[in-house]
């Protein structure tokens, strides 16, 4: 026996079995169960096992000649990169705790001014200041005075006094010392609260998307005395964990599924039977099964309308470990059936062995509305950010870290003045700057001739190069004003459909947007018998879950034999929804998808180059629109007449362009010409 334990190899790297799904299926099928009913019991035997080990190290088979005995995994394991990410998601799904949190902090406070100072307007700079010196004053007692002397203290300052900017209390110098100070406090509180908000939404998703965010986690990850359940401290997903425990990746799992909505479960796949190791009180909410059906495996869900053939797409997956999205109809505790989206995300240990998968769901519900599109959204952000290694340092993984101070690569780093000296390490890296010809990709015109001369406007200057990216910028500003009109436009033609299938590709989402062209496309035809048998091939497809001979919302091949017994059992059955509820369930479908690609993919893609390429190519295309305009290549022509493709001829062209923007704006913005003497108003 020790021979043999000794040359058996302890990996297989790279073999896999050639046998057909089905045929490993049927193989597998024939199991007594056994395994999965000891799994409960795994506790007490790794427990009694961890014993033996301690109190004989003699035992177990004796390692070969020149072979090192393995360390505990958890021990030797870096996993600052998976904290990170974590961490992240944490933040994102609580951004009004995080950041109140993160601004008691000294180091965090320093991190996001930092952040502000270089990154952000002039709007968010003061409501920082505001609320750092707002939870401030929240620490003194109110009725011993320390407070009435903080406050006394903040508004002796006239010059550039956010306390000011950020409230409508009045405050006459003479009288400072003789002021009745809590009516002052109440209203600093009020305005308080409403300046968190405005930065957790403005502010928060952006400083964590920057290197100023990683080394903030970074902090606080070696202080000691954070407290994760205090939620006015900064913490971060690892607060209070042991590193060196196996159960460490687990642990922090668990705190971050137990922040979201919906319904998180994990299962260990290298244990028989792949039962689930957590579930979150998401999945509880929304199925009904809590906590207690941890050890089982999840075909608990399934029932006698559960799809057959999604259920092999999902075994695939689970088998090959492959990222998965479908759509298809479980039952609740109680019996009840509904529809879900469900996604599986693989994780890997280190040495790309698989580990866990991953399972995440929510009930697709009618009229759903924004709810449902935000539920969406932060499911998104949740797969797209989520680790796929347990170390965090997958390829995947480092793709998605922090690769600036900014957030935007594009953009030039200033670096303000003040830099705490526990991060002089950071003022010392180089910073790379991005010149407006590499971030911004538009079309080559030539220079512009005024009275004063070639390339000069006619105050007798030389035309600034920025002008064309600034005019880009202004355009895609414009467009996210209402993103989802704007993207409805967009996805009427093919360049504008490849690049954003492109971008979509990476999140698992293009599918979603094929939908929406096929609706789109739908919408535009007249009715008659084509129309309504496209209607009904789409909601088959995407909205009822039940796609036949095509690929709908994530799914992927599957073996004939079943489609075509899924074929057979379609064409016997005679109830098929009629034309015109097929046309209104498509539309609203449609809305909905839109709708979230408007909310979350559609900002970010605005910031990618293959944006810029795409702008540029539609112009370029502008006159091929056809000999009849429609009323939608009218409107996409009047949005790409601002795109900045073509110089200003001299400033006052560059300001008509800016008014067509600016009056686009609810707010209130006035021009002066600063090279007019008394620089009045334009």
């Amino acid at each position: 026996l020790d021979k043999l334990l000794r040359l058996l190899p302890s990996k297989l790297p790279g073999l896999r079995s050639k046998a057909k799904a089905r045929a490993k299926g049927n193989l597998a099928a024939r199991v007594t169960g056994e395994a999965n009913e000891l799994v409960a019991k795994k506790d007490a035997v790794m427990k009694y096992e961890q014993k033996q080990a301690g109190s004989d190290a003699r035992d177990g088979p004796r390692l070969l000649e020149g072979e090192e005995e393995e360390a505990p995994a958890a021990a030797t394991l870096d996993y600052s990169a998976t904290i990170f990410h974590f961490t992240r998601l944490y933040w994102l799904q609580k951004p009004l705790d995080s950041l109140r949190g993160i601004l008691t902090d000294p180091f965090g406070i320093e991190c996001c001014i930092q952040f502000a100072s270089c990154a952000c307007s002039e709007v968010v700079r003061h409501h920082l200041l505001f609320c750092i010196d707002g939870l401030e004053m929240q620490k003194y007692d109110k009725y011993n005075g320390e407070r009435d002397k903080q406050l006394y203290k903040l508004h002796r300052q006239r010059n550039k006094n956010h306390l000011f900017y950020c409230t409508t209390t009045e405050i006459e110098y003479g009288r400072l010392p003789y002021m009745d100070w809590m009516p002052v406090a109440e209203e600093i509180d009020t305005r308080l609260e409403q300046s968190l908000e405005m930065l957790s939404t403005q502010f928060m998703p952006n400083f964590c998307m920057t290197k100023w965010a990683k080394i903030l986690v970074e902090n606080l990850d070696k202080k000691a005395e954070c407290n994760f359940e205090d939620p006015n401290s900064a913490s971060v997903i690892s607060t209070g964990l042991n590193p060196k425990d196996d159960t460490f990746w687990m642990e922090m799992f668990k705190r971050l599924s137990e922040t979201v909505s919906f319904g998180v479960v994990i299962s260990d796949m290298t244990i028989p039977g792949i039962p689930l190791a957590y579930i979150n009180e998401g999945f509880n909410t929304i199925t009904g099964y809590g906590k207690e059906k941890i050890g089982a495996n999840c075909r608990f869900l399934q029932g006698p309308e559960t799809e057959v053939f999604l259920n092999e797409e999902i075994v695939d997956a689970l088998r090959n470990a492959e990222p998965l999205c479908i759509k298809l109809h479980n039952y609740k505790k109680n019996g009840a059936k509904f529809q879900c989206m469900f996604c599986l995300h693989p994780v890997f240990a280190p040495g790309e062995v698989y580990k866990y998968q991953m399972g995440v769901q929510f009930e697709m519900r009618e009229g759903g509305g924004p709810a449902m599109a935000q539920q969406l959204s932060d499911m998104d952000r949740f797969l797209r950010f989520f680790p796929k290694s347990l170390t965090g340092d997958a390829p995947e993984d480092l793709e998605r870290m922090p690769t600036s101070f900014t957030g935007d690569e594009t953009m030039n780093m200033k670096m303000p003045h003040v830099v705490p000296g526990s991060m002089k390490e950071v003022q010392a890296e180089t910073i790379p700057t991005a010149t407006p010809a590499a971030s911004v990709a538009v079309t080559k015109t030539n220079d512009p001739t005024t009275a004063k001369g070639k390339g000069k406007d006619h105050y007798g200057r030389k035309f600034s190069k920025r002008q064309n990216a600034a005019m880009l910028q202004f355009t895609k500003t414009v467009w996210l004003q209402d993103a989802e009109s704007s993207l409805g436009l967009l996805l009427t033609k093919p360049p504008a459909q490849k690049a954003f299938k492109e971008f979509l590709k990476a999140e698992y989402a293009d599918a979603q947007l094929d939908f929406v062209v096929s609706a789109q496309k739908m919408a535009a035809m007249k009715s008659g018998r084509k129309k309504d048998t496209l209607a009904q091939d789409l909601y088959r497809d995407f909205v009822a879950g039940a796609a036949i001979d095509t690929q709908g919302i994530g799914q992927q091949e599957r073996t004939l034999a079943t489609q075509q017994l899924w074929d057979n059992a379609n064409r016997d059955d005679g109830n098929m929804i009629d034309a015109g509820t097929a046309i209104t369930k498509v539309n609203d479908e449609c809305t909905t998808v839109v709708r979230m690609l408007a909310f979350d993919s559609f900002p970010r893609f605005m910031k990618t180059k293959e944006a810029d390429k795409m702008i540029a190519e539609l112009k370029k295309k502008k006159g091929m629109l056809g000999k009849k305009d429609t009323e939608e290549d009218t409107k996409l022509n009047e949005m790409l007449s601002s795109a900045g493709s073509q110089l200003p001829q001299d400033a006052d062209s560059w300001l008509n362009m800016f008014i067509t923007v600016a009056e686009t704006y609810p707010a209130c913005i006035v021009i002066s010409d600063m090279t007019i003497p008394g620089a009045p108003m334009v």
